[in-house]
């Protein structure tokens, strides 16, 4: 019997479409990070992008919580190889000082990250940069950093120390005491969200699929046994270990074309 042994090879790796809903307060409404976070994908070759902005301005983790049934999981959608929700939350919970009920944040946001995760979503969560309330971002972030498996898939921590969002009061990335500035969006969004989003797009890319090499690619390579099937009467002959092999009574000889070529069929026992 005659075995023929086909070589792949793999196409490039193409990259996945991408949903992506963001989520949050004043930070996300008015802020301009998920506009860059659009343009960087752009730039490194994502083609298909879908977006949508369900932030509002004033939003707690209690209302975003509340809302996320009716708002954001409607808009998963199976046609997209990924669904991401990128939430930022918090600034609107902590004027109680050191006195915010952190636990109770906590609550909503598991609430929050569940009905994601059981929709299809992947959930990437970003921390608050410092702020006028010191104390009740502290609270916050410091459960933020505790509790983060429970609460994202991902954990965006742009607050480390001595960063440029550790002091509320530099004019450079933030344009009053809560808000950042465009530049503070921006290097937000490049320096923070963008490499946690690449990274989880990253493992998610689709499996490359294998494709034959071309009839006219050489099969000799390798082969134990080869059978030209050109005889026009007799043994088929094995031009590579002269182990030839005898034609069955009863069999006709013909020709077939592979790749364009004619070439000649017969049977071996």
């Amino acid at each position: 019997m005659l075995f023929i042994a086909l070589a792949i090879i793999v196409k490039a790796q193409t990259k996945p479409s991408v949903n992506i809903i963001f989520d949050g307060d004043s930070q996300t409404t008015q802020g301009t990070y998920p506009a860059k976070i659009l343009e960087l994908l752009g730039l490194n070759g994502f083609a298909s992008v879908r977006s949508v902005n369900y932030a509002v301005s004033g939003q707690n983790t209690w209302s975003m919580s509340y809302d996320v049934t009716s708002q954001v999981v409607p808009r998963f959608s199976s046609s997209y190889d990924q669904n991401i929700v990128i939430y930022f939350i918090g600034y609107n919970d902590t004027w109680n000082g050191s006195s915010t009920n952190s636990g109770l944040l906590r609550d909503y946001l598991v609430t929050y990250y569940n009905t994601l995760k059981s929709a299809g979503f992947k959930v990437i969560m970003v921390n608050l940069p410092d702020g006028l309330n010191r104390d009740g971002v502290n609270v916050i972030n410091t459960m933020y950093a505790s509790d983060y498996s429970r609460i994202s898939d991902v954990f965006v921590n742009c607050r480390e120390s001595g960063g440029v969002f550790e002091n509320y009061s530099n004019s450079t990335y933030f344009s009053d005491g809560v808000h950042l500035s465009i530049t503070g969006y921006n290097y937000l969004a490049e320096h923070y969200v963008y490499p946690k989003l690449s990274q989880l797009l990253g493992s998610a890319t689709p499996s490359p699929t294998p494709t034959p090499v071309p009839i006219s690619a050489d099969l000799n390579s390798g082969l134990k046994h080869y059978y030209k099937l050109d005889e026009t009467s007799g043994d088929a002959i094995d031009s590579k270990s002269a182990n030839n092999g005898r034609v069955s009574s009863g069999i006709s000889r013909g020709s077939g074309k592979i790749g364009g070529e004619t070439i000649k069929r017969t049977g071996l026992r």
